[in-house]
């Protein structure tokens, strides 16, 4: 038999019936593919899937399975060289990476142009997020498909990863800016100020966090993870580190002056947005010089946090431990301190990290370094694991809690610990900063969502 839907789970399925275009806020761990798979059950229409590649690759292919409604929904995911072939075969679930978009619009027209119907009726847009950025092609591109579906559903448990302002393009699509106006500029200035020092920072003017909530609210369904399952305790451990004296000068004046001098070359910020990058890259050992002809050249200056990694793992013997880190030159870093590690970032081609995600599942990878895009989302990775190392921050809230979920979801049979490795007075101590108080915006967001679908569920 195939698994059994949760009430929730039902509940919804109803309010994706009744309202047809919906905003799924639902945390990790919660079924919101299952959801969408009983959807298109019910509603006997095709279906297209847009998600991020891993996710198209394993998340949505094994619930369908799971749910062995397989007889019932045939699927084929569209990547690789045989695309076009899949595409022709008219699976009543197609599923595509956000990166295919333009290729599938192209096709799109031109089954338009020869009079052809359009194959899909419902469309779901799985870490909707990815579509937050108006100026982004893959939202023109959906903007420009989206007429053809009869149902459109949104699903992500991290609606908001820098700002409220990512909610606009996101509620566009689902109804062509009847909740939140149909201009994002006019949506800004109606809504946030601008930082008169920071010009590319706007913030909420009075009452507008409220106003916007309210907005959304009708067509957005939330489901909270604590009101359902229950997860082992998380366990935050913040590693405050000292920069030696002969770095701390140099973070020190390359801080202050915009230009650190090495004994290999000169490196130069021309802004504080670039400053900001390259104090991220100093901490975590190296800067990357940019040269001519878009090549750059790659600067080791320290190895303290390959010091500090090492220092903490001593203090975790025998635990699975997954690690985050951002920069391709902490791969040969790591490589070199610990040659038994296993990595996954974006140069990992996808049966290389499959294969090293499904050896880390099983226990078999003691020591995982990763970036958190490259395995942040869909992926269950809690068999495998309870211990995090953030050797490198960031400032992407998603991302943030992307890569936590990956061992703190539903199956998690014991705490999870989350390191932070921070030096102390540096750029590592003003992220998480950011990070707090975009938690604290989104949060406030949620709570407030969640409350209007209690309500909601109470009248049905």
């Amino acid at each position: 038999m195939g698994l059994v839907l949760r009430p929730y789970q039902g509940r919804a399925i109803d309010f994706g019936l009744a309202m047809k275009f919906v905003y799924y806020a639902i945390d990790m761990g919660l079924g919101k593919t299952a959801i969408i798979i009983h959807l298109a059950n019910i509603l006997g229409a095709r279906v297209l899937v847009i998600a991020p590649l891993k996710v198209a690759h394993n998340t949505w292919p094994d619930e369908i399975v799971d749910w062995e409604m397989q007889g019932d929904l045939s699927f084929d995911v569209l990547h690789g060289p045989h695309k076009n072939e899949l595409l022709r075969r008219n699976a009543t679930v197609h599923i595509i990476n956000y990166e295919g978009i333009p290729w599938l619009y192209e096709k799109l027209y031109d089954m338009h142009k020869a009079g052809k119907p359009m194959p899909y009726k419902i469309l779901c847009l799985d870490e909707s997020t990815f579509v937050k950025d108006y100026h982004s092609k893959r939202f023109g591109y959906l903007c420009a498909m989206r007429d053809m579906f009869t149902h459109i559903f949104s699903l992500s448990g991290t609606p908001t990863p820098n700002s409220l302002l990512d909610l606009w393009a996101q509620y566009y699509i689902l109804d062509r800016g009847k909740l939140l106006g149909d201009d994002y500029r006019r949506f800004r200035k109606k809504y946030f100020e601008q930082d008169p020092y920071r010009k590319y920072e706007w913030t909420p003017r009075f009452g507008a966090e409220t106003a916007i909530h309210r907005l959304i609210a009708p067509i957005t369904f939330r489901l909270q993870s604590d009101d359902y399952i229950s997860l082992p305790q998380r366990v935050f451990n913040t590693i405050r580190l000292d920069l030696p004296n002969k770095e701390r000068k140099m973070y020190d004046s390359f801080k202050k002056d915009f230009v650190l001098s090495l004994d290999t070359a000169e490196i130069a910020s021309l802004n504080k947005a670039s400053l900001s990058t390259k104090l991220r890259q100093f901490v975590q050992g190296a800067i990357y010089e940019n040269l001519d002809g878009g090549e750059r050249r790659t600067h080791f200056i320290h190895n303290h946090k390959v010091r500090a990694v090492e220092t903490l793992l001593e203090t975790l013997p025998g635990r699975n431990v997954l690690c985050a880190i951002q920069y391709k030159f902490e791969v040969e870093l790591y490589k070199k301190r610990f040659p038994n590690a296993q990595f996954v970032t974006g140069s990992s081609n996808n049966a290389e990290s499959n294969y090293i995600i499904q050896q880390f599942k099983r226990g078999k990878v003691p020591l995982l370094f990763a970036h958190p895009k490259s395995i942040g989302r869909g992926l269950n990775l809690q068999t495998g694991g309870h211990t995090i190392i953030w050797v490198a921050a960031t400032f992407s809230l998603d991302d943030y809690l992307q890569f936590n979920k990956r061992l703190h979801r539903s199956g998690q049979k014991e705490a999870v610990t989350i390191h932070h490795l921070v030096f102390k007075d540096t750029i590592d101590e003003y992220i998480y900063s950011v990070l707090q108080k975009k938690d604290m915006t989104q949060n406030k967001l949620l709570e407030y969502l969640r409350q209007y679908t209690m309500k909601w569920r109470a009248a049905a």
